[in-house]
């Protein structure tokens, strides 16, 4: 019994995680996650992995900081976390194990050392979708489409994905002297 469990665990966790695409370079990243800790990245609309993004972004000039900086900040949580859960677990323990005066006091700390991990989690992941943002700011300053994000409307092109990236449409500055508000191809 304890060996067709054993072997259905395995074959269900074996299936469970597909590997993702890899990140190609040049092609801009549409951020997917959101700041509580859900990492998903996308490029034409299909999930890629977020490790090798990661790596990518940090050999990439515009983007290098921001991934150290994200770095940083995930090591420091991740101690902050270790250090709080230390800390709650300790007086817990002595509870469960029948002392009668456990160190709540502990506990208290612990958790203001929970908070302080999570905030530090959060800026992390801040630093992530800088990093991104950067990196697609930098293709678009070489020419390439920037991915659709929410209050861009002005960089929105609903065509774009029917013509070759070298005619992508872009939208002039209305307010530029001579220039209309009109759509034109995207230079070479």
């Amino acid at each position: 019994m304890w060996t067709r469990a054993c072997v259905l665990l395995v074959l269900v966790t074996g299936c469970a995680g597909q590997p993702r695409p890899k990140m190609r370079v040049g092609a801009p990243l549409e951020n997917k996650g959101d700041l509580f800790l859900k990492r998903e990245f996308h490029q034409d609309g299909v999930a890629v992995d977020t490790v090798d993004v990661i790596q990518r972004l940090a050999h990439d000039p515009s983007s290098k900081g921001h991934i150290t900086a994200s770095r940083t900040w995930r090591t420091v949580a991740m101690l902050t976390g270790a250090a709080s859960g230390a800390l709650i677990g300790w007086p817990v323990g002595e509870a469960i194990g029948g002392k009668t005066d456990p160190a709540w006091e502990l506990a208290a700390v612990g958790g203001a050392l929970t908070l302080t991990a999570l905030s530090l989690a959060v800026l992390s992941e801040s630093q992530l979708h800088r990093a991104a943002r950067a990196y697609n700011e930098s293709l678009t300053a070489a020419g390439a489409a920037p991915p659709f994000e929410v209050g861009q409307w002005d960089r929105f092109d609903p065509y774009a994905h029917l013509a070759p990236p070298r005619l992508a449409m872009q939208r002039l500055d209305p307010l530029a002297p001579g220039s209309p508000a009109l759509l034109v191809p995207a230079p070479p």
